[in-house]
Formats: structure tokens, sequence, C-alpha cells
């Protein structure tokens, strides 16, 4: 993300002030202050989001805002230089000058940083996010990742330039555009119409692939075209007329809302992203005379802060990784708060030391940078290939890598993926892969469900018995047959019946995260059964932790790993395991299978899978069970238990399991 600070005239040499003014069409002077005061605002809510996301869950539209900004600030600077006829030359060097000394500070202390404290899965993950970035292609590299939806964003030190990547895509893309449409009055009617196509594809992405609509410049570029819209139209000379303070208010209160309501549960940007877009705009055309821009954001501390948000902007996000990573993933709101207050002074420093004098070069300076930026791309390269090798190292703390293993274990891909698809980059399949959909043998189990009911697959397809057939399809965050939570799970239910209907599985098992006392399982039970399954058997939930296992371990038992844990066992989870036991159940039309009872004493619940060696443990993260987690409950709870209660099985119905088989 680029925070195109516009400074304060007489702070540098005239030959740098074109670029730190910004200029009407008309060519004359207009520095505007509360850009700088809007630039703090957005900043200040990205830090607080980053810092405290469940708190400030609408934080990252700070990024919105400043989209908005670039595309003002930018066509104000082209339509400026158009008598200009190397503007496009001139342009990019200012815009070489303005990005990379800063970034080239932070990407090579994060790289020393990195290299001295991440644990050896990370540290190549870090290096190959330093290509991206100084490639400016890291929005890219983090959609095929999904960053910021599937995976643990503080373990990526450089996640933040993804914002940045997307703003570079467009100073590459909207200048020849601009030079080519112009200024007219017809050309603004067709920049609205690429902006308003741009909205509808972000909207369609939102409801169809998240990460795709997050990171595609695509389904970005609709707001930056709102700002260029704004540095097009005439100026409104509102001054300080009411028009104005009523206008900046109301984009004021905008933008806070969208703070305040919006989140990353909410398809995003879509139309949410409405709400500080227009805000932004909103401020930009009411000028710094009224209320708003004069009384607020005008303040010489928020104009001090909007100065320095572009190095204030990378500091901030590595520290508060690198914080995360030093106390093992928990980062407790003193560290929070420390690489917060840490950022400013190291902003400051970059912005003083770094910036400034970097903008007074001329051609010289930006082959320097441009020489600079390939060399540490290369270096990243030569990193990645060298790391692992012995003695290039200091020694990591091993509760670092610990936790880190189990992490990377959680977001390692599975060797196959039975799911209908990758909701986050919206690749959808009409079939499932054939491992998932094993035949040829006697019997067929299908597991249906959501992840955690995926974590439990390895398990069942290592202790099934030789004559069965261990079938699967789940939905990432898609309880079993869960119609209306969206439509990807809606499509996940449909299949699910379709599958069963193609198997007619002799055991069709159920499992998913929690609130398994809130849904009707007599009546999926029965719907399953029409569809053609024998029997169905609701597997309980196991053990799960108010925050990871691993971290727990790591910080209140290491270097002992424990058997049992009762630290922050979350007791939600043996509640509704309880109330399942003890529910009237005579007429069900399915049989509950719990683990908890199996699992949990007065001493806690298993954490490690006993006869391993190291001891491994049984979750990778609060409650997603890990490989050897798995293999276990299913020999030794989940498979004897089916085999036992059989239809015609020696031995009938064994007194040791908590509830019969229901009867239709």
């Amino acid at each position: 993300m680029r925070f195109d600070g516009a400074h304060r005239p007489g702070r540098e040499p005239a030959a740098t002030a074109p670029d730190r003014r910004l200029l009407d069409p008309r060519g004359a002077a207009a520095y505007r202050p509360d850009l700088d005061g809007l630039r703090a605002l957005a900043v200040l809510a990205v830090m607080a989001f980053h810092a405290a996301p469940g708190r400030v869950t609408g934080g990252f539209v700070g990024v919105d805002v400043f989209f908005v900004i670039s595309g003002y600030v930018i066509t104000l600077s082209l339509l400026r230089d158009r008598g200009d006829e190397n503007r496009l030359a001139g342009f990019y060097r200012r815009r070489i000058r303005r990005l990379f000394p800063a970034l080239l500070a932070v990407l090579v202390a994060t790289s020393v940083v990195a290299w001295s404290t991440l644990p050896l899965a990370d540290l190549k993950h870090y290096f190959r996010h330093l290509v991206w970035g100084a490639l400016f292609l890291s929005n890219y590299g983090f959609w095929r990742e999904s960053g910021y939806f599937n995976s643990f964003p503080a373990a990526k030190p450089l996640l933040h330039l993804w914002s940045l990547g997307v703003e570079e895509q467009f100073y590459l893309l909207w200048p020849p555009i601009l030079l080519l449409v112009g200024g007219n009055k017809r050309s603004k009617a067709i920049i609205a119409l690429l902006a308003l196509l741009s909205l509808m594809l972000s909207v369609h992405l939102s409801m169809t692939a998240a990460a795709t609509a997050f990171f595609s410049p695509f389904s970005r570029g609709w707001e930056f075209l709102a700002g260029a819209l704004a540095a097009l139209a005439p100026p409104a000379r509102l001054g300080r007329h009411p028009a104005a303070s009523w206008t900046g208010t109301a984009g004021l209160l905008m933008i806070a809302a969208s703070v305040v309501v919006v989140n990353l549960d909410r398809p995003y940007p879509g139309w949410w992203a409405l709400l500080p877009t227009c805000g932004a705009v909103l401020l930009v055309v009411a000028g710094p005379d009224g209320w708003a821009g004069r009384k607020l954001l005008s303040h010489p501390v928020l104009v001090g802060i909007g100065l320095i948000s572009y190095p204030l902007y990378l500091w901030h996000w590595p520290l508060i990784s690198f914080a995360s990573t030093l106390t093992y993933d928990v980062l407790p709101w003193t560290w929070r708060l420390g690489a917060l207050l840490l950022s400013f002074p190291l902003a400051w420093m970059t912005f003083r030391f770094v910036e400034r004098p970097a903008r007074r070069g001329g051609g010289r300076t930006v082959a320097c940078l441009v020489a600079a930026m390939a060399a540490l791309c290369g270096a990243g390269l030569t990193a990645n290939r060298l790391t692992g090798r012995p003695g290039l190292r200091p020694v990591i703390d091993p509760r670092i890598a610990f936790v880190s293993s189990y992490r990377n274990a959680l977001l390692a891909p599975r060797a196959f993926n039975c799911s209908l698809g990758n909701t986050e980059r919206g690749t959808v399949r009409t079939a499932l892969p054939a491992p998932c959909l094993p035949q040829g043998k006697p019997r067929t189990w299908l597991i249906l469900g959501d992840s955690h009911a995926n974590a439990l697959t390895p398990g069942l397809r290592h202790a099934a018995p030789a004559d069965v057939a261990v079938a699967e399809l789940y939905g990432g965050g898609c309880a079993p047959l869960d119609i209306g939570k969206s439509r990807f799970c809606s499509e996940t239910a449909r299949a699910s019946l379709s599958l069963v209907a193609m198997l007619r599985p002799e055991l069709v098992l159920l499992a998913q995260q929690h609130d398994h006392d809130r849904r009707d399982w007599n009546a999926l039970a029965l719907q399953l059964k029409r569809a053609g399954a024998r029997s169905v058997v609701l597997i309980g939930p196991v053990p799960q932790w108010l925050g990871s296992l691993p971290q727990i371990v790591a910080t209140h038992d290491w270097p002992r790993i424990p058997a049992y844990e009762r630290t922050s066992l979350d007791a939600a989870i043996l509640s509704t395991d309880a109330k399942l036991r003890n529910a009237d159940s005579g007429r069900f039309a399915f049989t509950y299978l719990p683990l908890i009872p199996r699992l949990c004493s007065s001493a806690g619940c298993r954490a490690s899978v006993p006869g391993t060696q190291p001891p491994v443990l049984m979750v990778r993260d609060y409650g997603h069970l890990t490989p050897e987690g798995a293999a276990y409950i299913a020999e030794s709870i989940i498979v004897p238990e089916l085999e036992a209660h059989r239809p015609g099985a020696a031995g009938g119905e064994r007194a040791g399991m908590s509830v019969a088989r229901r009867s239709r």
C-alpha cells in the first residue's frame, strides 16, 4: 500500500515540490493537509485491526480509503503534467523515488530478523514472500495462498504488502488509460463505466471467490477510479459553505460506521466496500475548509501521522508478526501495544533519513533504487535455496519450531481434497477426485461434514476393516447437510444426498466442529436414509481448547508434553457432549457415538497420542485432529464401536456404548 503523503510547503527543496503538492486540473497549488489527516485515520484503523482484529473488526477498510486517495492524487499528478511529453517517464521515476526507499529499508530489516528467529518452514515461506514483495506481486502470491482467509496471517511478516502490489498494478495501468481517454466529458463517462464494471465484478467475486475479490486489482479498481473521478470533476468551490461541512461529516461517519459494522465474515469488498469508499470520496470532495477537514483532519497530530503513514504501514505489521512468533502465537496485549508504539519512531526515522534524502535524487538515484530492489529479489531467491543448510543460522527457540510445525501442518494441503472446491479462490468441482470415492469393496462408509470431519478421515481410512471402502465429502465451514448458510454449503448438502443415493453406503458418519445440540439430527438421519443410507452415526466432538493446544503446551508445560491437559479446555464442548449422551433417544433414527468420555478424565483431556515418540499432540490447533490423533481415535474408539454394533456382529449391543442404535 502506498500512503502518498502530500507534505507541507517548504519542507523540501523546490525541486521536489511538485511531488508533494496536490494540484487541481488548472495547475493551481492546492496543498491538502486534510488528506494527510485522512491518511492518518486510515492507517490507524488498519493498525488497530491488525493489533485487535476481534475488537476493531472493520479496521481493514482503511485500505479502501487509501485506494481512493491514491486514485485522486495520482490522477491530479498526471493532469498536472499533461503538457509534458515525458510525463509517463517522469511519473514512474517519482513513484520509484517515493515507494522504493522505505520498502527496501523494511525488507532488509525484516529479512535480518526473520533469518534469526523464524523456524525453517516459516523462513522458506518468508523468502518466497520477499520475492513477491520486491516484484510488487504480493497480492497474486497471497491470493494463491488465500492468506487472509484460511491460514494463520500473523505467521507472514510481509502479508500486508498485498495492497502495495494492488496499487503498483494500478500505477502501471491507469496512466496509459488516462492518456488514451483524456479528461473530457465523454472520457469521464467511460471511466465511470469502467468503475461500475469493476464494482460489479467485485460484488460477484465477493460472493463466489472471496480471496480473489480481496486481492485482485480488477475487483479493487473501482475504488481507485472513484478517487480519479473526484479529481476529474470540476472543483466544487464549497469553501466554508455549510454544504462542505455536511458532506465531510457524512463521509467521516460512513468511514467510522464501516470500521464498526464491516468484518471479514461479510462478503468483501463487494457492496460493503461502498461504505468506506464513498465516505472517502465525500471527504475528498468536501475539501479542507469544511468542519471535518478544518477541525479534525487538519489537526497537526493527524497531519504528522499522515506524513509518515507509508513507512508506518510498512513497519507495524512485521513487528506484530515477529512478536507473535516470539510469544509462540499467543501475543499478549502488552506485546501488541509495544509493537504498535515501536512502529512510530521507526516510521519517523525512515521518513526522515531514508525517504526524504531519496526524493532529492535524480536519474542516478532511480537507477540505484531499481538495482537494489533487483538485488534484494535475487537475494531472496538465493536465501530460499540455502535455507535449511546446517550451520548457517543461530539456534532457534525450540518452542517456536514446535508451535510452527503444528501450524504449518494445519495449512498443508491434503494429498487429495475431498471438497467441491475452494470457495476462497472460486474454484468449483463438478465431480470429486477418485480417491475420495473408493469402490470395489463389499461395504462402504461415507463421512460427511466440515473440516473437523475432514481431519478425522485419514484415521478412518487407516483403521477401517479390509472390506470397507471409506468415502468422503466435506465442505469447509459447512456442517452436514447445512442448507442455507451459504451457496457453497447448500451445494455441498445437495451433493451429499446425491452421493448417498449413488453409493448406498452401509454407514453414513456425520461430524462437525460444534453446535451438535442445536441441530435436528433425527430429521437429517431420516433424510439420509431415504436417500439410500442403511445406518447413520453421529460422531461426537473431540475435546477442544480455548486457544491452540500447541501454544498452551509451549507456554504452560514446556519442555514436558503432557498426556492430559486441562488448561483452557472448552467447557462448552464438554457440556454439549453430555447433553447428547443424556438425551431421550429412543425414537431417534441415528446412533450417537461419543468420544469425550474415552478421551477425558479428572486430569483433563488427552493432549498427546499414546505410544508416539517424541510425543505427538492430538490436535494441531484448538481442535482439528492430527493424522496421528485421528488414527488413535479411529483405532481405539470409532472402528471397534462400529464393528461391535454392526447388525449381525457377535455380542449384539454391547453395554459399553453410550447411546444404542436407534430405530426408524
